[in-house]
């Protein structure tokens, strides 16, 4: 076979096999590796229990989570969950393109508003007045939840600098 003729005929062959690798979406990391972004105890505050693992019904998503709780004397009890998950590229992607409207614009209405910490947007998404939920994406990939029981903005809003967002920036898949 000629030689253009055979760069053509492995060209075509490479342009028909890519939809069938865009057809199976990037696997999520190992949940194991995400575990490492997750704060640790901090004045008042205990950790209580740390999981990582897949997803029980589809195994497609890793997730690594830990669970805080106020050392306070009192009646307060304030409780928080840390999530950081992956669901794979193309799921991120779809997130940051077509879901995540605070990502790109401020968002406010009844029970949801963008917040911006350290130059990162946020979305904060009120059940109560004191239980709510602030979710990011971070390194166009990596999906950040904390929700917080029986706090206050300014708590979860602690909580929230604690976690190692500029690591998790630098984490590959």
């Amino acid at each position: 076979m000629p030689m253009p003729v055979r760069t053509c005929a492995l060209a075509l062959a490479a342009a028909l096999s890519m939809p069938l690798a865009w057809a199976d979406p990037a696997q999520p990391v190992d949940p194991g590796r995400l575990k490492p972004f997750l704060p640790l105890a901090w004045k008042g505050v205990e950790r209580l229990k740390v999981e990582a693992g897949r997803d029980m019904f589809t195994g497609k998503t890793s997730q690594a989570q830990a669970h805080y709780k106020a050392a306070f004397n009192g009646p307060a009890r304030l409780e928080l969950v840390v999530r950081i998950g992956d669901e794979g590229a193309n799921a991120a992607r779809m997130y940051r393109d077509y879901g995540a409207d605070y990502l790109k614009q401020d968002v406010r209405n009844d029970t949801q508003k963008s917040l911006v910490q350290g130059g990162r947007r946020f979305l904060l998404t009120r059940s109560t007045a004191t239980s709510m939920n602030i979710e990011t994406q971070v390194g166009g990939r990596w999906m950040v939840s904390l929700s917080c029981i029986e706090a206050t903005e300014a708590q979860c809003l602690d909580a929230l600098g604690r976690i190692d967002f500029a690591g998790l920036e630098k984490l590959k898949p």
